[in-house]
């Protein structure tokens, strides 16, 4: 749980107990991130900055990089075999 209140953010282990802070979970945070990412990303797209083609690229290389992170290492093995073939 993270706290919040006007000044503040800090780890639920940090915050005191008679504090007015707002309990806010990671899950609501990162669900109120993803909405307000997937706004800026329509508007963006809207007003012409980027085009739609170009999102979708993107947005496949990120699916392909998410991918490759939850598999294990996979990118710092790519990584190390060019070093390996020059040697």
């Amino acid at each position: 749980m993270i706290h919040m209140d006007e000044e503040t953010t800090k780890d639920s282990d940090e915050c005191c107990e008679d504090c007015d802070c707002e309990e806010i979970s990671t899950d609501d945070l990162a669900q109120s991130n993803q909405v307000v990412l997937s706004a800026l990303i329509h508007l963006l797209v809207e007003k012409g900055v980027i085009k739609e083609e170009d999102l979708d690229a993107l947005l496949e290389e990120d699916e392909e990089s998410d991918e490759g992170d939850a598999s294990g290492e996979e990118g710092e093995a790519e990584d190390a075999s060019p070093e390996e073939d020059d040697a």
